[in-house]
């Protein structure tokens, strides 16, 4: 009996441990399981971070960032958990924008990633990581047009970029067409309101006032307005519609996701007036939207609203045999008796609506008072009344003040030390030095014409050509139809007659070719016009290279004018004649307008700084922007630096596990 004893607790001792064993191996087993398990939780959750980065990132880059701001304010206001990101592709991640900053740069996202759902190894995890919205490096400005006053367009406007650029235009006041084509464009904004009636084609529309598309404008445009929006006819907008006031449409209008508040913020002119203000949404004759949310009431004629409809107000529907499907706070009237029983009303439904923004568009200012300086030619009218050119940086000739005179003989528009006796403005001849030491900066279409004119505070040009580089022009300018290589600035106003060529100098560059391209018929420092001067800020004749950031970027332009004595603006229009070819930037201290065939090889801006007359651009003209010369920078400001501000870009300041 001892023996047997002794062999059961021996026995009984042996199976504790092995069970003990077992057990702690498969506690082993399961800490491994479960650390395993939560490891890759956690690398689904960091890479749910990655892809949240590059989803914002996309968002910033197209100008809808501040729309995903709005729509997460929108929900804090309704008490809701944030917004959730849809995430395509990817399995077991999950991302919610929980707050945004109040200045719309800092998100604050929880991404989660879980990992063997429906069994024992289950495991998830959740980072909590702050985005911010900032410059992370230098980028091209892609603002074709910048007018800082009402723009009005007609005839074609086209925009030729490179792929991938969202090229953009800037409208501080309103925006309006007549019978054109705008294409090429991504983006139009305006402090006003915008009116298109056209055969049009762009991704975005922003405007403070309202939005009214009219004719054959279609696509998937995206539109926002503080005040109304209204489409007639053809017209189509496919994307996102949102505005603070109403959105209607008559015809056969169409329409995206309509998100509408109802209560107009126009600070344009009103565009968008009469029936729509008493509706969030109405949609007239057989227009229809993709789906609707509104705080207003909403109004349905023989169109239609394909998803979802969602209203806290009233929902009239006319349309027999409409498939509105939703929910009303008010009251639901419909001419078919089912759609009491497709749209369901829910006293007291609130609709989360983000407001739209105010678009803020900065501003700038020119003064060719403030560059005179950096010019390579001067030109001035001194107390007789004669042409004065002082020279600067230009290899070839001495740094100095020069008449501009004529020798005996077919010697026209040289440079004199003085003047002969007899010499008068109209007629001023050269006495020193002698004709076969004096220079010229001229090419007339023969050698018995001269370039410069001058009358009524107007300069002329009139020739083939004339010296390459930076020229300022005391008072207006009019330049024909030659060629020139030159940056031209003046204090006044700009003309130019038809048939002008010109080629900015950072266009032309050191000969005109960049790598076996060429781009100008002849450069700035190998010129075959004049080829013993050339600027020698901009050029190194023995290196064999040329400087596109000296001229503190002037060189970037073809055509800048405008200036101040501090108190009252002068001049500033920039108008450019019927079939001309800019190869360079433009600035207008006030007012742009084109006439027709013209292209511009660079960015248009004006400033609005003098008195109000009329942007305009007409018949056909065309900004070309691809295959561009390396070192030529269309968006730079002519100052020093460029104005194109900092890259969109998207950041991860920090995170932590929740």
């Amino acid at each position: 009996m001892a023996t047997v004893l002794v062999m059961l607790l021996v026995g009984l001792s042996l199976s504790a441990t092995v069970l003990g064993l077992m057990q702690y191996i498969r506690g082993t087993q399961d800490q491994s399981l479960s650390l395993h398990a939560q490891t890759q939780a956690q690398i689904k959750a960091w890479t749910g971070v990655s892809i949240v980065k590059d989803y914002l990132a996309a968002l910033q880059e197209g100008g809808h960032l501040t729309d995903l701001a709005e729509a997460v304010n929108a929900a804090a206001a309704h008490a809701a958990p944030g917004v959730a990101l849809t995430l395509t592709g990817v399995e077991g991640i999950t991302a919610r924008v929980t707050s945004v900053s109040g200045d719309m740069t800092q998100y604050t996202v929880e991404t989660t990633g879980v990992t063997a759902v429906g069994t024992r190894a289950e495991a998830s995890s959740t980072l909590q990581v702050v985005f911010k919205a900032g410059s992370t490096a230098t980028a091209t400005n892609n603002n074709v047009i910048t007018f800082n006053r009402n723009l009005q367009l007609s005839g074609s406007i086209q925009v030729q970029g490179e792929t991938g650029k969202n090229y953009q235009i800037n409208v501080r006041g309103d925006l309006g067409t007549g019978g054109n084509t705008i294409t090429g464009v991504s983006i139009i904004r305006s402090t006003g309101s915008i009116d298109i009636g056209s055969g049009s084609s762009f991704d975005t529309l922003q405007a403070n006032g309202d939005i009214r598309l009219t004719g054959s404008v279609s696509g998937q445009q995206n539109l926002r307005a503080r005040g109304n929006i209204c489409l007639s006819g053809a017209a189509a907008a496919r994307g996102a519609v949102r505005a603070n006031g109403s959105v209607v449409g008559d015809g056969s209008a169409a329409f995206g996701d309509v998100s509408t508040i109802g209560i107009s913020n126009n600070t344009g002119t009103v565009l968008c007036g009469g029936r729509q203000l008493d509706w969030g949404v109405d949609l007239q004759g057989n227009s229809g939207a993709a789906s609707v949310n509104t705080k207003g009431s909403v109004r349905i004629s023989s169109g239609s609203i394909s998803g979802t409809l969602q209203t806290e107000k009233n929902l009239v529907d006319t349309n027999w045999g409409g498939t509105e499907h939703g929910a009303a706070g008010g009251t639901v009237t419909g001419a078919d008796p089912a759609t009491t029983t497709w749209v369901s009303v829910t006293p007291g439904l609130q609709v989360p609506v983000a407001s739209v923004s105010e678009i803020a568009i900065s501003t700038a200012s020119f003064n060719a008072n403030e560059i005179e300086s950096a010019a390579n030619y001067v030109f001035k009218i001194d107390g007789n009344g004669y042409k004065v050119v002082t020279v600067r940086n230009v290899s070839g000739i001495a740094s100095g003040d020069y008449f501009l005179g004529d020798y005996d003989g077919s010697f026209k528009d040289y440079l004199c030390t003085s003047l002969a006796p007899g010499s008068t403005s109209g007629s001023p001849k050269c006495a020193l030095p002698s004709v076969s030491a004096a220079v010229t900066i001229c090419k007339g279409y023969s050698d018995s014409n001269n370039c410069f004119g001058y009358g009524n505070n107007t300069w002329t040009l009139d020739g083939t050509s004339i010296a390459q580089g930076i020229a300022w022009f005391k008072g207006d300018l009019t330049v024909g139809n030659g060629t020139y290589f030159n940056t031209f600035i003046a204090t006044g106003n700009i003309a130019t007659s038809g048939s002008t060529v010109m080629y900015a100098p950072n266009y032309a560059g050191y000969s005109g070719a960049v790598n076996g391209t060429i781009y100008a018929p002849t450069g700035i420092c190998t010129n075959s016009y004049f080829p013993k001067l050339h600027p020698a800020q901009l050029c190194n004749t023995t290196a064999k290279t040329y400087d596109y950031s000296a001229g503190n970027g002037l060189g970037n332009y073809a055509l800048m004018a405008g200036s101040t004595d501090g108190t009252t603006y002068t001049g500033g229009s920039i108008t450019l004649g019927a079939s001309n070819a800019i190869h360079g930037s433009i600035k207008a201290g006030n007012e742009f307008g084109s006439g027709g065939s013209t292209t511009v090889y660079g960015y248009i801006t004006a400033l609005a700084q003098g008195t109000s007359a009329s942007n305009a651009m007409g018949a056909s003209t065309t900004i070309k922007l691809t295959k561009l010369p390396t070192g030529y920078d269309p968006g730079a400001n002519g100052t020093g630096s460029s104005n194109s501000g900092s890259t969109k870009g998207i950041i991860a300041l920090w995170s932590r596990y929740l």
